[in-house]
């Protein structure tokens, strides 16, 4: 993803995660990722490929193209 939209995408899901009173570690077990991988996609540190990015998005009950609005 191209870094801007991952900046989108990694503030929906600190809103959306908080939103829905998650932890990194409820998303990071529903999607098969370690706290600190959750962690970093939240912080902008790294962006997460298509495949994890939706799978995200799925734990937090929405459709990937809504976390990058």
């Amino acid at each position: 993803m191209a870094r801007d939209i991952c900046k989108v995408f990694a503030i929906n899901m600190f809103y959306k995660r908080k939103d829905l009173g998650l932890t990194q570690e409820d998303i990071a077990q529903a999607v098969g990722l370690s706290v600190s991988a959750i962690s970093a996609y939240e912080n902008s540190k790294i962006c997460p490929d298509l495949r994890t990015a939706e799978k995200i998005a799925l734990a937090l009950g929405f459709r990937l193209p809504d976390m990058l609005k």
